[in-house]
């Protein structure tokens, strides 16, 4: 009898790769109504695993199965929470379920508990502003959640579009158009964020900007005179293996974002400097390394004695080895800069950069060989690239100024 069960329970694990196989491969062929079949039965061999249940769901709902497909997605996503709470996707998948089904109040309320499972997670609180600004009142907080989901991810641009979407709607086209250079400058030619943009150009050219808000709604009421949203950025929630593809959240509900929403008149204005933040955040840190090489090649060469001595010999060891690890921490810190400059900018900040990590690789080095022209000569390098690096980062500043406000003088023209 024990001989008999072994087979069996030996080959489990093999069907379970098996079916799992063939589940990934009918998806990436986008059959979906047949994946569902492996996909039902990997759930009933092992109902305890939430992730199988979350696939199950993703499969029915990409499918053409129907109101049936639809309930049964629901009660697949309903399991999956059940077996994980903190799972937001769980939850996208239990709202869209809701919304096929023509339940929009139960959609509103799993979107509300998945930005509460994952308060750190620009897409749940985006999903949740595109159904609020379909609903009365429900503008401003709709608005909130899109300044929130800025602030979780400030290098991601959909965020920026629906700010962007609902100033237009409210008519204010000073905000609309400093949210699409926002979302521009971290999605460069994006099409549609590029069309939004020109379409709004486009409008404030051809006349007054009473006329221009003409097709807007009326300002909501309900909105507050205060953005409380204004806090520190910090990454998205989602594991790897949970998170959806970069459009997926704007395709299944941007739909929505054109849909009337206002933004807070009495707000404080958008932060126009935010576009290129990452080319300042590199410029200020390679001007801060400057000076600080340039800061130790003056210490060294005030405290350098006639003949050197062993003490000196260690002083310029340990600095020369911090400044090492300071280079290290701020370049690498601030590398992501670098794809967002071109020429002129980015010769600027390899000429300060070089400057910086030239400075401190020679101000210990002159130190130990004793030599004070060298030192004095270092300390220039280190002063000049501050200065190229400090020029670099006040002009992104007005650069970033002069976009985010395109529309001011033809509102003032109408």
């Amino acid at each position: 009898m024990t001989i008999g069960t072994v087979g069996p329970a030996r080959n489990e694990p093999d069907r379970l790769r098996s079916l799992q196989d063939e589940a990934e491969q009918l998806l990436t062929d986008h059959r979906a109504d047949e994946a569902s079949v492996p996909l039902r039965e990997l759930a009933g061999r092992q109902p305890g695993d939430a992730r199988t249940w979350l696939r199950l769901a993703a499969a029915l709902l990409a499918g053409n199965g129907g109101a049936a497909a639809d309930a049964e997605a629901r009660d697949a996503a309903e399991r999956a929470v059940a077996l994980d709470p903190s799972s937001a996707i769980g939850y996208r998948m239990l709202s869209e379920a809701a919304l096929r089904m023509g339940d929009r109040d139960a959609a509103l309320d799993t979107m509300r508990a998945a930005v509460s499972a994952a308060p750190d997670s620009w897409v749940t609180h985006l999903d949740l502003a595109a159904a609020l600004i379909e609903r009365p009142g429900g503008g401003r907080e709709a608005w909130q959640l899109a300044k929130r989901a800025a602030s979780i991810a400030p290098e991601r641009a959909e965020p920026h579009v629906l700010l962007g979407d609902l100033a237009l709607r409210a008519g204010d086209m000073d905000k609309a158009a400093a949210g699409y250079a926002d979302a521009l400058d971290r999605a460069p030619g994006d099409v549609m964020v590029t069309r939004k943009l020109a379409e709004l150009h486009h409008r404030l050219d051809g006349g007054p900007a009473a006329a221009l808000r003409s097709g807007a709604p009326a300002p909501d009421p309900a909105m507050a005179p205060s953005d409380p949203w204004a806090q520190s950025a910090t990454p998205d929630a989602f594991p790897a293996s949970e998170a959806w593809p970069a459009d997926t959240a704007m395709q299944q509900s941007g739909t929505a974002h054109a849909a009337g929403a206002t933004p807070p008149r009495g707000a404080p204005e958008p932060d126009e400097t935010t576009g290129r933040r990452p080319v300042r955040v590199l410029a200020n840190c390679v001007s801060v390394l400057s000076i600080l090489a340039a800061a130790v090649a003056g210490m060294l060469l005030a405290l350098a004695p006639a003949p050197l001595t062993g003490w000196y010999r260690v002083v310029a060891g340990v600095a020369g080895a911090a400044l090492v690890v300071v280079a290290v921490l701020l370049l690498a810190g601030s590398a992501p800069g670098w794809r967002q400059t071109a020429g002129g900018t980015r010769f600027a900040l390899v000429v300060g950069t070089g400057c910086a990590v030239l400075a401190a690789l020679s101000a210990p080095l002159d130190a130990l060989a004793g030599s004070s022209p060298a030192l004095i000569g270092t300390a220039g390098v280190g002063v000049f690239g501050c200065l190229v690096a400090h020029l670099v980062a006040r002009a992104v500043v007005r650069e970033e100024r002069r976009r985010a406000r395109p529309t001011g003088r033809h509102n003032r023209a109408g």
